[in-house]
């Protein structure tokens, strides 16, 4: 593993955009991946070829904040990558 990839792997990036109501978390930035829906079609999981989740996305976040309250979890586990859902 490269000194770049480490660093990439060390860190979380997020990224929100208010205007389009969409948050972004990429846990992995050194591998791509797929994205794949969940249960909740608000949510997608990003899997590597390995089939780690390396980043999800939510869409219309502040829908998921409006029903759950702040902080809400999001359940990504690798159940087959449906049935995530936020949960509070």
């Amino acid at each position: 593993m490269t000194e770049e990839n480490m660093k990439a792997k060390d860190k979380v990036y997020v990224w929100f955009d208010p205007e389009g109501d969409f948050l972004e978390v990429t846990l992995d930035a050194s591998k791509e991946g797929d994205m794949k829906e969940t249960a909740d079609r608000r949510i997608a999981v990003k899997i590597d070829d390995g089939g780690s989740i390396i980043g999800f996305h939510i869409l219309h976040v502040s829908s998921l904040m409006d029903e759950k309250g702040l902080p809400f979890e999001v359940d990504l586990s690798s159940r087959s990558h449906v049935g995530a859902s936020a949960t509070r």
